[in-house]
């Protein structure tokens, strides 16, 4: 720390210390944070997107489907007497 390197005394040295020690942890902090990115992060991220692509292409082949045969089905109960005239 800035204030206590010119300072003299078991106080100073300790707060040296203090701020050594939080220095080495926040370069750790931030190399397992990369790391973390790097390898767990981005690949899954990578993952998620290629699987959503997927699921679109899928999805929009089974509402094509699913239009088809909608429109190519025979109506049935109410649906048949209303087309053809009887109610």
């Amino acid at each position: 720390m800035k204030t206590s390197r010119e300072a003299v005394g078991g106080v100073a040295e300790a707060w040296q210390l203090i701020g050594a020690e939080m220095e080495a942890q926040s370069d750790v902090h931030r190399a397992f944070a990369n790391s973390l990115t790097e390898e767990v992060v981005r690949p899954l991220k990578t993952f998620v997107d290629k699987q959503h692509r997927v699921r679109k292409q899928v999805e929009g082949g089974v509402d094509k489907t699913g239009k088809k045969k909608f429109l190519s089905a025979e109506p049935t109960g109410v649906g048949r007497f209303l087309l053809r005239g009887y109610i």
